[in-house]
């Protein structure tokens, strides 16, 4: 039979493998078309984004913007205009608008009066003259105060208090120099007080090196200082003394964990470094961002830095992970997140550590059409306390220091003050002379 010719089967064979051969060629050739396909998209939207960088949506000058832009700025000014002479209304109290001020009553609760002792003119004393002429209110005083309120003139990290209590706290951390030099002499080291007093400046003023070295009267030179904070680094001050902070507060007040709350916060870092990228909410210039939570008093109980791109998610499980460090992540009551953590798979690894009891705001939740939206805050403010405590600090706020560790000191630093000014309230809180600082 000719369909039994070995002939014709090993034709058959040749033309199979040869196919075979030939479309393995064209799928591995269409697949560097596709990832070729892949890479030119990439590089269009690139290009369409430096492209389309103006000064509204980045950091460029508005000299630098294009036709189409300059004009979609002239028409925005001409909206906006437009818009405020549609209202016709002039700045101020609208007419109609009772407002609040301090109106004059016709039977005051409580009267001053202002009586003159000496003439004006003479300098004589008016003692026993008879007064004439009409009553002249200057001021009606609705409601006496309730709340003395202390407003410090400096922030209170710099305060003599406790700055004393700090560096007592910081002094038996330290470690004796190093005197084995083979001639048996050394540079005369500078005190550690003084190099104290320096990093705490550029810590709350966020100053240069330089700037603190001039602060302080040139006692000591900025390449001392910054030794020295590598030094105490290295050595594992900062962290021993945060964790003694925590301790000391947990003896003394308590740490709440029935309330944890855990947000990120992003700031400036200029001069880049480690951990720094560019920040979606400054225009994409170079920042950090640290990822911190906070039991019920607004102490720090963990934190996280990374990158001012990095995302929140990704920074929440190594946050937790650094409480758990502590040993606090099972004592832990309710957690509170807000909606940028609100995905079903973040619930699920919540409950995978133990977590059970959260409480995520919700995505999808803002009133359409309303330009104020209203306030869901929950118990979230408490970690919202604790960031703004952190910005407070200058170098923090703007750092210009290049390695994350500076960084992690800095912290470390600033969340010790924050604990010794909160036992310092607690033991004046029955002290007449006490009041709250506002």
């Amino acid at each position: 039979m000719r369909n039994g010719d070995p002939r014709l089967l090993s034709a058959g064979i040749t033309r199979n493998s040869t196919f075979e051969a030939d479309s393995g060629a064209l799928r591995e050739f269409v697949e560097q078309l596709q990832s070729r396909v892949v890479e030119l998209q990439e590089r269009i939207v690139e290009v369409e984004r430096k492209i389309g960088r103006n000064s509204n949506n980045s950091s460029l000058p508005p000299s630098r913007d294009d036709a189409a832009a300059r004009e979609e700025r002239v028409n925005r000014a001409a909206r906006r205009r437009a818009a405020r002479e549609a209202k016709r209304r002039k700045p101020g109290k609208q007419p109609g608008d009772p407002g609040t001020h301090l109106a004059q009553v016709a039977d005051p609760d409580h009267v001053v009066p202002q009586i003159p002792t000496h003439c004006a003119e003479c300098g004589r004393s008016l003692a026993g003259a008879t007064a004439t002429g009409t009553e002249i209110r200057s001021r009606v005083l609705n409601q006496q105060p309730t709340t003395r309120w202390r407003y410090p003139d400096i922030m209170r990290a710099l305060e003599r208090e406790v700055v004393d209590v700090l560096w007592r706290t910081i002094e038996p951390l330290l470690q004796p120099p190093d005197r084995s030099h083979p001639l048996g002499c050394h540079r005369p080291r500078a005190d550690d007080y003084l190099c104290f007093r320096g990093i705490l400046i550029r810590l709350v003023t966020g100053a240069s090196w330089v700037d603190v070295e001039a602060i302080l009267d040139h006692q000591v030179s900025d390449t001392t200082l910054r030794a020295r904070r590598d030094e105490w680094i290295a050595a594992g001050v900062f962290d021993r003394l945060e964790a003694e902070a925590h301790a000391a507060f947990d003896k003394i007040l308590g740490l709440d964990l029935s309330h944890v709350a855990v947000d990120g916060s992003l700031h400036k870092a200029p001069y880049g470094g480690e951990e720094t990228g560019p920040n979606p909410t400054d225009r994409g210039k170079v920042g950090w961002k640290w990822s911190v939570a906070a039991d019920r008093h607004g102490i720090p109980i963990g934190w996280r830095t990374a990158a001012a791109n990095c995302n929140d998610i990704s920074l929440l499980f190594p946050t937790l992970d650094a409480v758990a460090g502590r040993g606090l992540l099972a004592e832990i009551g309710t957690l509170h997140l807000d909606r940028s953590y609100d995905y079903p798979v973040i619930e699920r690894q919540l409950r995978a550590l133990g977590l059970d009891d959260f409480d995520i705001q919700r995505r999808g939740t803002k009133v359409p059409g309303v330009k104020k939206q209203p306030l869901r805050l929950g118990m979230r403010w408490i970690v919202e306390t604790t960031n703004t405590w952190w910005s407070n600090y200058g170098q923090l706020r703007r750092n210009t220091d290049r390695r994350a560790r500076h960084r992690h000191a800095a912290l470390c630093l600033a969340t010790t003050i924050l604990i010794i000014g909160k036992l310092l309230t607690h033991r004046d809180r029955w002290s007449p002379k006490s009041a709250p600082i506002r």
